[in-house]
Formats: C-alpha cells, sequence, structure tokens
C-alpha cells in the first residue's frame, strides 16, 4: 500500500485535533482554539517520524508516553504535574474509546482492507465518513461514562440545603460535603464553604459581581471596589487546588442555615468562598462544604 507523507500528516493532525477537543470538552478545561492546533501539529509530526528509520527510537514506550505529556501540556497549559497526568490519562482513555469504535465499524463494514502497520503503528486506508462516525460515537460513550461516574459518586454523598444570609438577604445554594474541600482562611482558621458566584449574585451589586469575577480583575484591587458594609466582610484566600495554585475572595456571612436529615442547623465560624468556575459539570450542587463544619 502506498502511503502518501501529507496525506498522512493531513489525516493524523484532523484526528488529534478531534480527540484533544473532545477531551477538552470532557474535562471542561479552559484552553483556545489554537493550543489544541498546535496540539494536533505535534502528534500529526510525531505520526509522519515513523517513516524515518534513524528515528525508531522515537517509538519506544517511553517516547511515546513524553509526547502524549507533551501534546496534553501544550493543548491545555496545565498549571501543574497531576493536572497534566489527569488530562493525558483522560486523552488516553478518548483514544482507546475512539480506536475500538474505528475497529468496531471497519469489521462491520469491512472498509479496512488494507492496512499498514509500521513500528507498531497502524495505518488504515478508510474513509473521512468512517473517522468522523468513529469521533462522534467516541464522544457520546466516552460522555455518557463520565456522566455515570459523575452520578454515581453524587449518589454516596448527601446534598443538603444551604442558606445564605448577608445584608438582609438570603440566598440557597445546593451543597456536599466534600472530603477534598479543607479551604481554610490562615489568619483565623474558619471553614470556608465554595459557592458559585450565580448562587450569591442577589446578595451583591451586579457591577460588583461581574467587576471581581472578570478576566482582567486584580485581587489586590478588592477592597477599593466594595462598600464600607463589604469592606470590614471582605477576606482573600490563598488555595490550592488540581488546577493550581491562586487566590479566592470570600465574605463572612451574617448567617448560615443548613438543612440536614430533615433539621434545619445554624453554622457559625464559616466563611463563604466566592467560585468564578462551575462547581459542578452535572449541576447537580453548586456549592461546597467541608465535613468539618458539622462537628
Amino acid at each position: 500500500m502506498v502511503v502518501y507523507v501529507d496525506a498522512l500528516f493531513l489525516v493524523n493532525f484532523i484526528i488529534n485535533y478531534v480527540l484533544l477537543y473532545i477531551n477538552m470538552k470532557i474535562l471542561k478545561v479552559k484552553t483556545s482554539k489554537a493550543r489544541i492546533l498546535c496540539g494536533g501539529v505535534i502528534g500529526a509530526i510525531y505520526a509522519v517520524f515513523m517513516y524515518y528509520p534513524s528515528l525508531n527510537v522515537l517509538y519506544c514506550l517511553t517516547a511515546k508516553i513524553v509526547f502524549s505529556l507533551v501534546m496534553a501540556a501544550v493543548s491545555y497549559k496545565s498549571k501543574s504535574v497531576k493536572q497534566l497526568i489527569k488530562q493525558t490519562l483522560s486523552f488516553y482513555g478518548v483514544n482507546f474509546v475512539f480506536g475500538g469504535c474505528m475497529f468496531a465499524i471497519i469489521f462491520l463494514t469491512n472498509s479496512g482492507a488494507n492496512t499498514l502497520i509500521k513500528n507498531g503503528v497502524y495505518y488504515f486506508n478508510i474513509s473521512a465518513k468512517t473517522l468522523v462516525l468513529s469521533a462522534l460515537t467516541a464522544f457520546v460513550i466516552v460522555k455518557t461514562i463520565w456522566k455515570a461516574q459523575e452520578y454515581k459518586s453524587l449518589q454516596s454523598k448527601e446534598l443538603s440545603d444551604m442558606y445564605i444570609t448577608f445584608g438582609g438577604k438570603t440566598v440557597k445554594a445546593t451543597a456536599f460535603s466534600d472530603t477534598g474541600n479543607s479551604l481554610k482562611d490562615p489568619l483565623t482558621n474558619n471553614s470556608v464553604a465554595v459557592v458559585e458566584y450565580n448562587a450569591l449574585k442577589d446578595l451583591f451589586d451586579k457591577s460588583f459581581l461581574d467587576t471581581i469575577t472578570g478576566k482582567n480583575f486584580d485581587v489586590s484591587n478588592l477592597y477599593t471596589l466594595a462598600d464600607s458594609r463589604l469592606v470590614s466582610k471582605l477576606k482573600i484566600i490563598p488555595y490550592k487546588a488540581l488546577g493550581g495554585k491562586g487566590l479566592m475572595i470570600a465574605f463572612k456571612p451574617d448567617e448560615i442555615r443548613i438543612s440536614k436529615g430533615g433539621h434545619l442547623r445554624k453554622i457559625d465560624n464559616v466563611l463563604i468562598g466566592i467560585s468564578t468556575q462551575k462547581i459542578s459539570g452535572s449541576k447537580e450542587y453548586n456549592a461546597l462544604l467541608n465535613p468539618e463544619i458539622y462537628v
């Protein structure tokens, strides 16, 4: 079978781009199309290398892992090694499902008669229709498994209604206790409950929330924006998460009540951290509680 390098590069670029994009959607990673394009180009160049005998060393297991990590790092701008590994493993999962779908379609349609194996890599002479169908099927399967796993995780955790009162106004949030949320105020050692800003919008002026959730907001200017009622209530909390380190704006509410086990309980000495990102992809809850607050 004759293999054209330009066609090999183009097909692999398209496949890599689509799989990296699918992985981005599943992980809900904030990145740019330009970065995913660069990741796709790196993967396509790697595929072309298999036809150069002098570069056979690039197809050992170690080299394959390194190239995968580079693709993920370039595509998603990973902020930590742990996050990079998670993104890479997820990318592998998407690839495995895509490969399985493609093999199944080839088997069912007898469209993979022309096959070439080079340096442990399979090259199929298949149609664009098969590639598109494989990618769509892989996306649906991986997305379904991801949502099912998240739903199963939710079922093992008890959701609670949280009522937050501030300045004479009260809002309701849906939360669950997460042992991974050990965030505390380093000065007072008070626990911090993380709540999506959309759930808190009725407590503050719209202009204030829009400003602090903007991309170019500088935390150091926080106190110049707040009115006299807010200044004494605001806190800046350092945090460390899977996505890296950062600073979170928090405030001391007038009252927090949590409905748990049919009983409404008042919680003291807890701050509310304002999250600018979605806390749950399934939208089942919009707040995270530290289990220690019940003690």
